[in-house]
This record gives C-alpha cells, sequence and structure tokens, in this order.
C-alpha cells in the first residue's frame, strides 16, 4: 500500500489524464494548507494558463477511500478530475476579478472586507501559532478576508502574521475594522431558539422566508432592548418595566398600544391586564427564554460575535443572574440562563456529546461551556482554567504600532 506522500504524487502525474481536452493544460500544484480543526491538509491546485487563480481539491479523504478499499485508484482519480472539472467550469462561467487577489497586498484595499471568524483553542494550538488572533478561554477570534465567489458563492481568506504584517497593521486595527465590517454588514442577532429553529437551509444560512422574522424578533434590536438604562435613582418598578421591554415577545410599538381590557389574547380567552402586569412583572429573561442562539445575520462565521464589546454586556445586564455560553458550532453559540441549575461538568459533557454526534469536524468549536464574568466583561472556561490564564496573559499585551508606517 503506497503511503500519502506517494498517493498525492501519482495524482499530481496522473490526473490531467482524466481532465477533458479543454482543461488539458491545466497546471496542477500540490500544496500543504493548514486548516481549522482539521490540521494540515494537501491540495491539488489547478489553474489554467493565463490565470492564478483555481480551485483546491483536498487529497486527505480520498487517500483514506483507497486505502480502505472504498475507491480503486482509477476511480479516485476520475472523481478527483470531475470536481476539478466542475470548479473548472465554474470559474470559466462566472470569472473572479484577479484585482480583488493582486490587492491582498494593500491594507487599503481589504480593511472593508475584514471580519471576525471564532475557532476553537485546543483544536487549533499550533494554527494559532501563525495567525493574528485573541482568546478568551477555549475560543479564538481570528479574522478573514472576506471575498465574493463564482455563482454568488462566498469564500474567504484566513490572515496570518505574515499577511498582517504586509498590510503594516497589528492585531487591535485587525479587531477594530473586522468589528465595524461586522456591525455593518453581518451584526450580531439574539434570538430564541424557537424562533431560529426551521430556519437554516442546507447551507446554513436563514431560509428567505425566515429572515425578516429573525430580523424582527433579534433581541440585540434597538426596538426590542431597553432605550433606558435601570440605575439606583429609578424605583423597581422602572427596573422591571426596562427589563419587561427587552424579552417582549411582539415589541411592535402598534401591537403593544392596543392592548385594551377586554383585548382576546391568542387562545381565544379574555386577556387580563390587571393579572398579566402582576405575572410580567415576577418573572426575569431567564423564565421566558431558557435558550437562545447569539449569532450573525449570515450564520456563518457568527460565533464570533462574543467578541464584540457590548454583546455580553448587554447579555449580561438581561440575565444578572448570569449564563453559560454552549459552543454550538463556529457558526453560532447558545446561551444558556445559570437560574436552570445545570452544573459545569454535564454541561461540557453534552458540548462534548453533541460535537462528535451531530457537528461536521470543520465546524466543532470547543467542548468546553464557558461562562461570562461580567466583572472582568470576559469569557472564562471552568472546565480548563489553564486556557484562562493563557487569555489573561494574552489580553495584557498591547500591540505597538510604529509612528513611522505610514497607512
Amino acid at each position: 500500500m503506497m503511503n500519502f506522500e506517494d498517493f498525492c504524487q501519482a495524482v499530481e502525474r496522473n490526473v490531467v489524464h482524466y481532465l477533458p481536452p479543454q482543461f488539458q493544460e491545466a497546471k496542477l500544484r500540490l500544496q500543504t494548507n493548514r486548516k481549522v480543526n482539521l490540521g494540515d491538509m494537501v491540495g491539488l491546485t489547478l489553474t489554467m494558463p493565463g490565470s492564478n487563480i483555481g480551485p483546491v481539491i483536498y487529497l486527505n479523504d480520498y487517500y483514506r477511500a483507497v486505502s480502505d478499499g472504498a475507491l480503486t485508484m482509477g476511480s479516485a482519480l476520475e472523481r478527483i478530475a470531475g470536481q476539478g472539472t466542475d470548479a473548472l467550469e465554474n470559474l470559466r462561467r462566472n470569472p473572479i476579478g484577479t484585482s480583488d487577489f493582486q490587492d491582498l497586498g494593500s491594507w487599503k484595499a481589504v480593511k472593508d472586507k475584514v471580519h471576525l471568524s471564532a475557532i476553537g483553542h485546543t483544536r487549533n494550538a499550533k494554527l494559532l501559532e501563525t495567525v493574528p488572533h485573541r482568546e478568551m478561554g477555549d475560543i479564538a477570534c481570528t479574522y478573514r478576508i472576506n471575498l465574493a465567489g463564482p455563482g454568488g458563492a462566498d469564500g474567504s481568506i484566513l490572515i496570518t502574521n505574515s499577511m498582517m504584517e504586509t498590510f503594516g497593521v497589528n492585531e487591535q486595527q485587525l479587531f477594530e475594522a473586522a468589528v465595524e465590517n461586522t456591525l455593518k454588514n453581518d451584526k450580531p442577532t439574539l434570538n430564541r431558539m424557537s424562533d431560529v429553529f426551521g430556519s437554516f437551509t442546507m447551507t446554513g444560512h436563514p431560509r428567505p422566508e425566515q429572515k425578516e422574522k429573525l430580523e424582527r424578533t433579534n433581541l440585540l434590536n434597538d426596538s426590542v432592548t431597553p432605550t433606558r438604562e435601570p440605575s439606583a435613582g429609578r424605583n423597581s418598578e422602572d427596573r422591571k418595566e426596562v427589563e419587561r421591554n427587552w424579552w417582549e415577545d411582539d415589541p411592535e410599538p402598534d401591537r403593544q398600544e392596543d392592548y385594551g381590557e377586554d383585548r382576546d389574547d391568542d387562545y381565544g380567552e379574555d386577556y387580563d391586564e390587571d393579572y398579566d402586569e402582576e405575572y410580567e412583572e415576577g418573572r426575569s429573561l431567564s423564565d421566558e427564554i431558557p435558550l437562545l442562539v447569539l449569532t450573525t445575520q449570515s450564520m456563518v462565521h457568527g460565533a464570533a460575535a462574543i467578541f464584540i464589546p457590548d454583546v455580553m454586556e448587554q447579555i449580561s445586564k438581561k440575565m444578572p443572574e448570569g449564563f453559560f455560553i454552549l459552543p454550538s458550532s463556529i457558526h453560532e453559540v447558545m446561551v444558556l440562563p445559570k437560574t436552570l441549575g445545570a452544573s459545569i461538568e454535564a454541561l461540557d459533557d453534552m458540548v462534548s456529546s453533541i460535537n462528535e454526534m451531530q457537528v461536521d469536524p470543520e465546524d466543532q468549536l470547543s467542548d468546553f461551556a464557558h461562562v461570562y464574568d461580567p466583572d472582568r466583561k470576559i469569557l472564562l472556561c471552568p472546565g480548563a482554567p489553564e486556557l484562562n490564564k493563557e487569555m489573561e496573559k494574552t489580553q495584557e499585551k498591547e500591540p505597538q504600532l510604529d509612528p513611522n508606517v505610514i497607512r
């Protein structure tokens, strides 16, 4: 049985014979990329003459299939060639402007395309040595350049330390640009699980008919969050009213004003306003919402919303009893109130089991539940306290800018 290196070289030499005539002149090149959660992956790049853009087909899974006897070498070459052909055809029908790639060395060109992305610290320790990042517990915030792909598809490039040096910026500048772009183009969303359930398509994006609802029920919207903050000078009724406005099921002003003494509710029963006020004043956000989903509007790389300033603080003000962050995937996290009484050990076991059984390896974020510390305004990882120490050391280091560099 050939080893992986021999397999890759055999693919590079022979796959051209399986390509159709129009792609026989494609340049084939092996390259190793370090992928999030997956480690080093060897890919075959196909580029046509006169172009510096082409698809990358990763060979690791093909090698495993051949080694296990699921595919013959010939069948693997046919599938690799077919995958490359489809990608090249798509690229020919929907060409990407090469200027986007040629300008990647310019901070001015990429500044408005930088966005946040979250990855697991434990899973990607080696990768994190090569990319600018900041950490909270077992979760790291990295930075990606978003690019439009062929046929309306979107792609992104992970920013490395060498790219950051080429841009002439530091991690703090990357963070500030990414936060600004995220808030402008893909703002964070916090929804009840019942509102999110059923809204996803197979590609991970919200269904068109559900997107408007998710935006309307976003608990981080100005129309849903309180317009004033309770203070020591306000009485308890004021504070309860502020909290009540935040999680009201239907925050639309016109419906709020239409409430009458004898209005029928959705179940056909008489609406008792006095009873409702007493009930509302006695319950908290945690009573109404046992589980929330925090992501971004695109629902892609949305777990990074935990790093956006004020998002955690905003949730903390509405859950003063405290809350956990459960890393569902790199695309979203779950917010769970502490009042449910779950132990950190049970939550760690639950997150780990869900990752193993339900989340694709490339989408997994962390096996540890996190808790928000409102005093330090950070997430902590009780299941791996050594990660918290590393995170605190990282945050103490302020990057220094070279005043002689013009940006």
